[in-house]
């Protein structure tokens, strides 16, 4: 038996109704609740500057000195060195923030002696986000969610310059 289209589209109708009749909606907070105290802790935990130095896949080292103010911007500086012994370095600034176990990122730029140079806005790549593996006042451990680079970073005095 070959139903008429209208048939059919009248049951379709009416099972996706009754699909949706019987959803409960979810509850949300009508407004953005207060932090925690432990959230607020941890903010002020990542304000300041930190130190990290890691072997990259490719055989080479990675150092950098995160500085972070309290009003969620960075300033990042980081030295690359190839497993040829060559040696990248820059400077590149952006926001931070957190938001429970997420730690969050955007590139804004990069220094060009003092001048910033602006990245694209548009750029997914500028926006990272990372989950929180270990928050203390000495030491930073994270891990990117979608690559799942981890990085340990260990909170330095305000004067640290990189080791020679």
């Amino acid at each position: 038996m070959r139903l008429p289209a209208a048939s059919i589209f009248m049951v379709v109708a009416y099972l996706s109704g009754c699909a949706i009749s019987n959803t409960s909606p979810v509850e949300i907070s009508s407004y953005k609740p207060n932090l925690l105290s432990s959230e607020k802790e941890a903010w002020n935990y990542m304000v300041g500057k930190w130190y990290g130095s890691q072997p990259t896949k490719n055989g080479g080292r990675k150092m950098e000195i995160m500085e972070r103010a309290a009003n969620g911007t960075f300033v990042l500086r980081f030295k690359i060195w190839g497993k040829e012994g060559n040696v990248y370095e820059s400077v590149e600034v952006g926001q931070w923030g957190i938001s429970g176990d997420i730690y969050f990122s955007i590139y804004r730029g990069w220094l060009d002696g003092k001048k910033i140079v602006r990245s694209d806005s548009h750029d997914p790549m500028n926006y990272n986000a990372y989950r929180i593996i270990e928050l203390t006042e000495k030491k930073f451990h994270y891990r990117h969610v979608i690559v799942g680079d981890e990085f340990v970073l260990k909170k330095v005095a305000s004067d640290f310059e990189f080791p020679k």
